[in-house]
């Protein structure tokens, strides 16, 4: 994918009452949206996506739990072509038929998808449950895990290795205490090993495959504080090291990430003196050594929790999450970290009405962009999906909401990004008479700034997708360009004014 372009030209010229456009250069409008598709799910009830994964082809698979003709969830994975052609539907309904809530969702190099959550069994209590489909929908194997004795078990996170094997984690409550329980799976289904870590209650909330080893991090009690605790097991189950971070009263970690260096990044909450919550993110090399921490605290002495991380080729680390402004509200926050841990930009999103906003997925694409979704504060009063895009140096370059079309809006869940840089956005958005439905939206790729003209009248309307960039004019097309002060698209200039000529600039 080619970087942004510095500038792109556009006449504006009175010839025999029309204008003359000079064509761009650049034609890729980034952040269009291409298709949106919504599942009202078999009870025409609440339907929840939780996660969105896709193939190399560009296909599309979401996973959540949706309401089925009785009154208890099933599974139900979606899958749609790159173009938001419906392919097919998959429900799941669990032994005991009752609740079934899908928690995570992946694919393997080969196209295979792979649903994991929580399911009720025979005996009443919950257990791990992981289904296997072929790209084509063809249901593959289905296991389930519970530990022994009276216990619940849900598993919560996923990844699959570069050798299609499937790693599963949750929590598990064998003998009245809760622990991470970690289980293996090759690609065809055989169980491979099962790990559990536990001291007083443990509760695992993430899991990253990197090309030898495994990581699982979730928040542990000792000695009455939280601590964020990662795990490292091998490919084949031994467990390799355990690192834990907290500070002053507490750490509570929400996502962990693998970069392609092998080094480890989590990410969460930590609580600082005052009682409020920074962004904490912590490196740790493949072996486990500490490298680097960073907390995040925001414009004001509010709370700050990150929510999600995404690593970039370059081994650049991006978390986002939610941030208290200075107005008391929550923002978006998103920070960028080189792989040494330095910070290189934050940029905060406070939503088209500056209620409360809260991300709660990000990630990169092959050109180090970054895409962040969650749930924005609609001048209504509901939520939108809000997302929004920002270069590898951290300008903004677009933002797009969504609102269902029912009341109350709603929110993203998920995001991910193919391999030409279009970007997916998965949540819920209430429907017409049928509570949230999934909602799943394509839009188009970053890769350059397009400015487009429209005569309307005696006027002008200049558009462009790119918000970071700025509108500059000049009388000629070799120049002087001067900046057209406080101009945002759309921009409208009189069609009776002398010939101009605009392009866009980064700032």
């Amino acid at each position: 994918m080619r970087p942004p372009a510095k500038y792109i030209l556009l006449s504006m010229a009175l010839v025999c009452c029309g204008i003359a456009p000079i064509a761009p250069q650049a034609h890729a409008q980034g952040g269009v949206p291409l298709w949106t598709n919504r599942y009202n799910g078999t009870g025409n009830s609440s339907d929840y996506a939780i996660g969105v994964a896709l193939d190399s082809s560009g296909n599309v698979f979401v996973a959540g739990y949706s309401m089925g003709n009785g009154s208890s969830d099933d599974y139900a994975t979606v899958a749609y072509s790159g173009a938001g052609l419906p392919l097919w539907t998959n429900r799941y309904n669990g032994p005991g038929n009752s609740d079934d809530e899908a928690t995570a969702i992946a694919v393997d190099s080969s196209g295979n998808v792979f649903v994991t959550g929580y399911s009720v069994g025979i005996d009443g209590y919950y257990a791990y449950a992981t289904v296997a489909y072929s790209g084509a929908g063809v249901p593959l194997w289905t296991n389930r895990y519970h530990d022994v004795g009276v216990a619940q078990d849900a598993a919560i996170a996923m990844a699959v290795d570069s050798g299609g094997n499937v790693y599963v984690t949750g929590y598990s409550g064998g003998y009245g205490a809760f622990g991470y329980g970690t289980v293996a799976y090759s690609g065809t289904g055989m169980p491979l090993w099962t790990n559990r870590y536990r001291e007083t209650d443990s509760f695992p909330v993430a899991i990253a495959a990197g090309s030898s080893n495994v990581f699982v991090t979730g928040h542990s009690v000792l000695n009455g504080a939280e601590n964020c605790v990662t795990v490292a097991y091998s490919q084949t189950g031994e467990p390799l090291w355990t690192n834990r971070y907290t500070e002053n009263a507490g750490c509570n970690p929400a996502a962990v990430a693998v970069s392609s260096s092998g080094n480890v990044l989590v990410t969460g909450n930590s609580i600082r003196a005052n009682a409020a919550n920074d962004y904490a993110t912590v490196a740790y090399s493949s072996a486990g050594v500490p490298l680097w921490t960073n907390r995040y605290n925001g414009s004001s002495t509010g709370d700050d929790e990150a929510w999600a991380i995404a690593v970039a080729s370059s081994g650049n680390v991006f978390v986002t999450g939610v941030s208290t402004g200075a107005d008391g509200n929550h923002d978006y926050a998103t920070v960028g970290y080189s792989e040494a841990g330095v910070p290189l930009w934050t940029n905060r999103y406070a939503g088209a009405a500056n209620g409360e906003d809260e991300a709660t997925a990000i990630t990169v694409d092959g050109s180090g962009n970054v895409f962040v979704t969650g749930g924005s504060t609609n001048i209504a009063g509901g939520y939108d999906f809000g997302t929004v895009a920002y270069s590898i140096q951290g300008v903004p370059l677009w933002t797009n909401r969504y609102r269902g079309p029912g009341p109350g809006g709603g929110f993203a869940d998920a995001i991910a990004v193919d391999m030409g840089g279009n970007v997916v956005v998965a949540g819920s958005a209430n429907g017409v008479g049928s509570g949230p439905d999934y909602a799943t939206i394509k839009y188009s790729t970053s890769v350059r700034p397009y400015l487009a003209i429209e005569g309307i009248g005696d006027k002008v309307l200049l558009t462009w997708t790119n918000s970071g960039f700025n509108l500059q004019s000049a009388p000629a097309i070799t120049g002087p360009y001067g900046l057209i002060v406080g101009a945002t698209s759309p921009y409208t200039n009189s069609m009776t004014d002398s010939q101009q000529y605009f392009r866009l600039t980064a700032p």
